[in-house]
């Protein structure tokens, strides 16, 4: 089994801002940020993905987050 990890950067239009996050699965994380189970993102949802990459390990989706913010 393959498991893959994802940095991601999504839009609030509500609030004009950007959040940019990693994950090891995508579609769930999305789904509680627009959910509003996550405090930090809750004001800004629904969210839109304006973009993702999957990684081969957390470690390098965390870097790449941090290259991004």
């Amino acid at each position: 089994m393959v498991i893959m990890y994802y940095t991601y950067i999504l839009f609030s239009e509500k609030t004009n801002n950007f959040y940019v996050g990693h994950t090891g699965n995508l579609i769930e994380r999305i789904s509680r940020h627009n959910a509003k189970r996550e405090k930090y993102t809750s004001a800004g949802a629904p969210w839109i993905l304006l973009w993702s990459t999957a990684k081969n390990t957390r470690s390098e989706s965390m870097a790449l987050e941090k290259k991004i913010i």
